[in-house]
């Protein structure tokens, strides 16, 4: 604004002559401080205290991944090499030769890799340092997660994404745009990272997911509880295994055999032992979450200028903390993942000690005799699931939202066959390994509750005869 006044009235300004209207915005931060009042250090006073135990650490950053532009082919390179006609002056359009392309033709399978995003054409008569050649250079590239991306962090929101909109910052390059930000629950220890990840198809179309990821750090007597507690677990399963043992080697010694369900029982108490003390040692080693949010926050509090040099190196610092946060979190996701497995074998533990008891064993021994005949039909089942579900991509994936991928085609079938009640609130937003774990969830209740009738009722007649 500055320079363009400069240019207008073609002699010096000073601040002072302008401060009416530099001082209301940022050229009067950036070049008018001791004008505009704006020299530090700043003095805040406190307008209105926190509602909400939660506070974000930072402001947002917006970060995207970009395609390399490429040529055109096909349909695109002939309606960029099309010819004009000067007769057609009702077109204009079309009678008379384009400065530019139309298409942006873009390569999805490789990744841009430019310092900056974006080479921008500088206003004639700019007065800025930045303006090299009558060209400013937009948005630096940083790494994060293996990958290169180029981000922005957003002050003041309301100005600064008008000012993105303004240069275009989404466009057809962009492969997925993510805006991120960090949040500390005081009292529960409780460290979230926020992602909202909007990507764009082939088609234009912008998907959008959210991301939550959570991790509370055990402090004081939530950590002396934690550790009693998996050492407590540890120690049970070793003696329980160690009691299998015995019972087992009575057991070889009155020549009754070794019984299948002992020696699961015995690796499967052995098994859990063992990872309970990986897990202590693991989570040992683990950085507490508060520290690596307060390295985010002084990655930006601990500048040594405020220059692009300097600023991009503060930024590439709270990339490196935050994928740092985010493998810890990815740690305590896996083992989440973990202990649901556990819990699987200790479920089905409970149904072998089921037998001790005469009416669970007649159950039991009903569900053992209807295994061969359960996993022929799930053979079955799936197989014909599969083909009406392709079938039903194959017709309708053009005209209903619900079958215009292979993946919603059978979600779509699954509702259909079992009813809507399979969608608990929020399941849509599930992606990944926890949208798999759901439909896992659904698949055993609909194969425990559904198929009961159809598979167990012979097997169930012959052990009532049996009795």
């Amino acid at each position: 604004m500055l320079a363009r006044v400069v240019h207008k009235v073609g002699v010096d300004v000073t601040c002072a002559g302008l401060a009416g209207e530099v001082c209301d915005s940022r050229i009067g931060l950036s070049y008018c401080q001791k004008t505009c009042g704006f020299c530090a250090p700043y003095s805040y006073r406190r307008l209105k205290p926190y509602v909400k135990p939660q506070v974000s650490l930072l402001p947002v950053v917006m970060y995207q991944t970009r395609f390399e532009k490429d040529d055109c082919r096909g349909f695109a390179l002939g309606y960029e090499a099309q010819p004009f006609n000067s007769l057609l002056h009702s077109m204009p359009a079309l009678d008379g030769v384009r400065l530019g392309r139309v298409l942006t033709c873009i390569n999805r399978r490789k990744h841009q890799e430019t310092e900056f995003a974006f080479e921008l054409m500088c206003p004639p008569g700019t007065v800025n340092p930045k303006c090299v050649n009558g060209k400013i250079q937009r948005t630096s590239r940083f790494e994060f997660q293996n990958q290169g991306i180029y981000a922005e962090m957003l002050p003041s929101p309301k100005h600064d994404i008008k000012a993105l909109k303004t240069m275009n910052w989404l466009d057809l390059q962009s492969d997925e745009v993510v805006v991120s930000t960090m949040i500390y629950t005081e009292g529960a220890e409780v460290f979230t990272t926020l992602s909202v990840h909007f990507r764009i198809n082939r088609a234009g179309e912008v998907l959008g997911t959210f991301k939550l990821m959570s991790y509370k750090d055990l402090i004081h007597d939530d950590k002396v509880f934690f550790v009693a507690c998996m050492a407590t677990t540890c120690v049970l399963f070793v003696v329980a295994a160690a009691m299998t043992l015995v019972q087992v080697g009575h057991d070889l010694r009155l020549q009754h055999g070794l019984c299948k369900d002992k020696a699961y029982e015995i690796t499967c108490g052995l098994a859990l032992a063992v990872y309970c003390i990986i897990l202590l040692v693991s989570w040992s080693f683990q950085v507490p979450m508060s520290v690596e949010f307060l390295k985010t926050l002084h990655s930006f509090l601990d500048l040594g200028g405020t220059d692009t040099e300097h600023r991009n190196e503060a930024m590439q610092s709270f990339f490196d903390t935050k994928e740092s946060v985010l493998k810890e979190l990815l740690w305590s996701f896996r083992q989440r993942i973990t202990a649901y497995v556990f819990l699987c074998t200790q479920f089905v533990q409970l149904v072998f000690h089921f037998n001790a008891h005469p009416k669970m064993a007649m159950l039991t021994s009903t569900i053992r005799g209807a295994m061969s005949n359960t996993l022929h039909f799930a053979i079955l089942f799936s197989i014909t699931y599969v083909m009406l579900a392709f079938m039903g991509f194959w017709m309708l994936g053009e005209r209903l939202r619900g079958f215009r991928t292979m993946e919603s085609a059978m979600i779509t079938q699954l509702q259909m066959l079992i009813g809507e009640f399979i969608r608990a609130d929020g399941s849509e937003y599930l992606n990944g390994e926890l949208n798999i774990m759901y439909l896992r969830s659904v698949q055993a209740y609909f194969f425990t509750f559904s198929l009961v009738n159809y598979c167990l009722r012979k097997k169930f007649k012959l052990c009532l005869g049996l009795l």
